[in-house]
């Protein structure tokens, strides 16, 4: 008894693609207007969470900046309101370093 080949059935049969994408071949070639946009989208987000990133750093500062009571406010010396400004001052600076 002769063996068959499993690949003679297939020796008269034509491919045809049913993708209909409009490129011949396998490889799709990405169109190059779409990885403009990305990227411009990209480029906004970023943008959008460095601000974000800025706002949460300064309500951070804001949150454990030590304030005085009320009673204390009426007599608070000036050297302690310039040290509390300085204080701030230098923790504004070194976020924005």
């Amino acid at each position: 008894m002769e063996a068959l080949d499993p690949l003679e059935a297939y020796d008269e049969m034509i491919f045809q693609s049913e993708s209909d994408d409009g490129f011949e071949g396998s490889v799709f070639d990405p169109d190059t207007q779409l990885d403009a946009e990305l990227t411009a989208e990209g480029d906004r987000i970023l943008d959008r969470l460095q601000c974000l990133d800025c706002l949460s750093a300064l309500w951070e500062v804001a949150a454990t900046f030590p304030l005085p009571t009320s009673t204390a406010r009426r007599k608070l010396p000036a050297k302690t309101a310039a040290t509390w400004r300085t204080l701030l001052d230098d923790r504004l600076t070194a976020m924005s370093a």
